[in-house]
């Protein structure tokens, strides 16, 4: 791992009510709540993006369209935390769908009316193996095993980024969020390659977990009538 000071730093592997966090490659961060989590996420987003531009001039920010991730990007384009986010220098590759497809269309509505990104900065998989390296992929975990799109029926029908792009991005984030999904990392091996989410992993950068106990919707659910 990196030795920068700007670059987040693991997380101890216990967690303040003294339960044990699952063991998993690369590194951890956990919060009590989906919603503080989200807040660390963007934050250590932020900083990578920074940390990118000012090396590159440009960075390049990879997700896979799934409901988490999706209010994910809704919540950057409001979140203080996020607001000021550097669109302007980042192009956005979609890891799943097409340029003439409906989750590249929806992806270009969240983002290009108010984002400030060019529309011309938004990829779909279509490009497929072309193109720079990915700096940061964003992917959220689900139950059994499932990590964006992998391990979902809709992935049998869309086109996909090879997860071997998808490793040798330099910073893959993965959020892990509610008590069954933090279950189902706790029994994973981590040197396994069963399910999908364990073929994923950072091949020369930062592999990072971002672990929460609740889900967006149970953090919610107090304020619904």
């Amino acid at each position: 791992m990196s030795s920068d000071p700007e670059r987040p730093q693991p997380y101890d592997l216990q967690r303040a009510d003294g339960q044990r966090l699952p063991e998993l490659w690369g590194t951890l961060a956990e919060r009590d709540s989906a919603d503080e989590l989200l807040d660390m996420v963007f934050a250590e987003l932020m900083i990578e993006a920074q940390m990118r531009i000012r090396g590159g001039g440009t960075f390049h920010f990879a997700v896979s369209w799934t409901d988490t991730i999706v209010r994910c990007l809704e919540r950057m384009m409001f979140d203080p935390v996020i607001r000021m986010f550097p669109w302007a220098q980042t192009h956005c590759w979609l890891l799943n769908d097409t340029r003439d497809d409906d989750h590249y269309i929806q992806l270009r509505d969240i983002l290009v009316p108010h984002s400030g990104i060019d529309e011309a900065n938004l990829h779909g998989a279509d490009d497929r193996d072309e193109g720079p390296a990915i700096d940061y992929v964003m992917l959220d975990v689900g139950v059994h095993g499932r990590v964006g799109v992998l391990g979902s029926e809709s992935a049998v029908n869309e086109i996909l980024v090879p997860v071997a792009r998808i490793n040798r991005a330099g910073f893959i984030g993965l959020i892990a969020m509610g008590a069954e999904v933090l279950a189902g990392l706790d029994s994973l091996e981590p040197s396994g390659s069963g399910l999908p989410v364990q073929s994923i992993r950072s091949e020369g950068g930062t592999t990072r977990w971002y672990l929460s106990g609740t889900t967006l919707d149970e953090d919610a659910e107090p304020f619904r009538d």
